[in-house]
């Protein structure tokens, strides 16, 4: 669904966990993997959507233990958007935003896209592939509202 395979020129890292060894994956323009894949890994609901699989492995989205700490002072990070529905449905979304955000420490500034006032709307229907063009227009509503924060962040 990105459309390309082509990465940002910006240094854009989604993140997936692969599933043999546990371990998160920040995935950026010198991992190998095409930028679709990245992004689906990062998207990939177990039982839901399948997982990515990348030179022997799988990967998929999960919640991620630790999400900051070792991982956020092991790269070389500016700054780290955390894009995430915050909704009951997505509990552990919440307590990953507020890891990330202890993790950075004030060290990297941070911006956190959780869903505008339309998401409430979908967020019955997530997982229902008939809902498709309601999310994607209620996604694109949020990246709209979220581009003069990130802007902000890139200067």
């Amino acid at each position: 669904m990105v459309g390309t395979d082509e990465w940002p020129r910006v240094d854009f890292r989604p993140t997936a966990v692969n599933t043999e060894t546990g371990a998160t994956v920040l995935w950026n323009c010198d991992s190998g993997i095409g930028l679709d894949a990245a992004v689906a890994s990062s998207c990939s609901v177990p039982g839901v959507f399948p997982p990515v699989a990348f030179e022997g492995h799988h990967y998929i989205d999960v919640p991620r233990r630790p999400f900051g700490g070792d991982l956020i002072k092991s790269k070389s990070l500016d700054a780290i958007v955390f894009v995430g529905l915050i909704l009951p449905i997505l509990a552990n979304n919440n307590e990953q935003k507020t890891e990330l955000e202890k993790a950075a420490g004030g060290r990297l500034r941070t911006v956190t896209i959780t869903g505008g006032p339309r998401v409430a709307s979908i967020s019955e229907d997530l997982l229902d592939h008939s809902v498709r063009v309601r999310a994607v227009q209620v996604g694109l509503e949020d990246g709209r509202q979220a581009v003069a924060a990130v802007k902000a962040l890139l200067r």
